[in-house]
């Protein structure tokens, strides 16, 4: 580590600079990790939403098969009543209802048909989904694994970058070091080198007196952008 001020604030820059990017990335994968995991979610609503219907078809399909059985006892005390009936009057009355309830119970096995084929399409549905489900949701928590390790290892370079910096801060020039924290408020990359005469952000060109300056090691600002501009040229 140079113990020069002027390289130690360069390499300070740098450190930032590092800093960032990984912050950068850390936040990139966590936002893909957060959508990774709303994803699971909504597939899981689906699945959710699916049991709920096909629960739901059942219930009507058991109520539909009870409703029917009802309808098929009251048939069958009706045929035995019919049977001993007492008188012509009685018979009649037995026999129309005996033959309303009949048609009642055709109508109801034929709700009771559509009822099932609902179910089993939503049984079908159902199952179809829970098996996309399980496969996507193994997919997806491999991939926020992965996410996880790359986020560890970025957190690491962090803390690696962080602690140069903090190492470098002594050694730098205090006034280098309150220009770089003031213009870093503004822009992402204060600091930046003078290539070919010119800014490297913005290409301006840069005059005589400050590139003479800056072969001291001192920074200047740019007269366009106002980075601070540094030459490690003699």
């Amino acid at each position: 580590m140079s113990s020069d001020p002027f390289y130690s604030f360069l390499a300070l820059v740098t450190q930032d600079l590092h800093a960032v990017a990984t912050r950068k990335k850390i936040a990139n994968l966590s936002q893909k990790q957060e959508a990774l995991k709303a994803q699971s979610n909504k597939l899981q609503q689906e699945l959710a939403n699916a049991q709920a219907q096909a629960h739901t078809a059942k219930k009507n399909l058991d109520a539909q098969e009870l409703e029917i059985k009802i309808l098929k006892d009251r048939q069958r005390f009706l045929k035995t009543k019919l049977d001993a009936a007492s008188s012509p009057k009685e018979y009649f009355s037995l026999e129309t209802e005996l033959k309303n309830i009949t048609s009642d119970i055709d109508a109801q096995e034929s709700k009771l048909f559509e009822l099932f084929e609902d179910f089993e399409m939503l049984e079908k549905k159902r199952g179809e989904i829970d098996f996309q489900v399980v496969t996507a949701r193994e997919q997806i928590t491999q991939e926020i694994a992965a996410i996880d390790q790359q986020i560890r290892q970025h957190h690491e370079l962090l803390q690696e970058y962080t602690q140069s910096y903090d190492d470098l801060l002594p050694l730098v020039n205090p006034d280098m070091l309150e220009k770089f924290i003031t213009m870093k408020q503004s822009v992402e990359n204060p600091v930046v080198s003078a290539e070919n005469g010119a800014c490297s952000a913005c290409g301006n060109t840069i005059n005589v007196q400050d590139l003479v300056s800056m072969r001291k090691h001192k920074l200047v600002s740019c007269q366009s952008c106002f980075r601070l501009l540094y030459s490690v040229t003699p």
